[in-house]
Parts: C-alpha cells; sequence; structure tokens
C-alpha cells in the first residue's frame, strides 16, 4: 500500500524557480496569494466539522492543520478507523481525493 515510491531529497527545480520569483515580487505579492487560500480553507473546516464533530469523543482536537497551506489532517471517528478503507472509498465512489493518515504518520486519520 505505497502511497509515494521516491523521496525527493531538494525541491524540484521548478518549485525553486517560483520560489525566487517570488521573493523578488516581495511580500505584498506573497501575501495576496496566500490572501487566495482563506475561502476554501474555511469552507473545508466548516464542511469537516459539520461531517464529522459530532461523532467524536474529543471534540477539541480531531482537526489540525489548514494555518500555512489548504491541507488538514483529522482524526476519524472510531466507527470510521480505517483510513486505507475509507480512503479508497471516497475516490472510488465519490471522486475525492484524500491521503490515508497512515502514509502521514498518523493512522485513523485522512489529510485533505
Amino acid at each position: 500500500q505505497k502511497i509515494q515510491d521516491t523521496v525527493l531529497i531538494t525541491p524540484p527545480q521548478i518549485s525553486q524557480v517560483f520560489a525566487l520569483a517570488a521573493i523578488k515580487a516581495g511580500k505584498p505579492w506573497v501575501q495576496k496569494k496566500l490572501d487566495t487560500l482563506h475561502k476554501p480553507r474555511t469552507l473545508i473546516s466548516q464542511a469537516v466539522h459539520r461531517a464529522f464533530r459530532e461523532n467524536h469523543d474529543d471534540n477539541t482536537h480531531f482537526l489540525r492543520g489548514g494555518d500555512g497551506a489548504i491541507y488538514f489532517l483529522f482524526s476519524l471517528p472510531k466507527t470510521l478507523q480505517d483510513d486505507y478503507a475509507l480512503t479508497r472509498d471516497l475516490v472510488n465512489n465519490h471522486g475525492i481525493a484524500v491521503i490515508p493518515g497512515t502514509a502521514c504518520g498518523a493512522p485513523g486519520a485522512i489529510r485533505i
């Protein structure tokens, strides 16, 4: 159940080119781009809370992330602990791509 078979030891060249361009453009340009992430992060966070929060015993720590990027890692309810099975179901039956938490060192969670 391998997720990735190549481990990058340096950022790809295109990422380096974009990083240099962002540095040259300056903080206002970068901040403008970061601001575009606010709405999608908020929508994802709200949707996850509506769908899963009431099914958790501990409602305070089930959702992590979303501060600097659009990614979230959230723990699954006890009734859905097989993160690989849920990932397969979401991809195959609903067209929603997520990463099983086990692949990120967090079994019983998924990353979206």
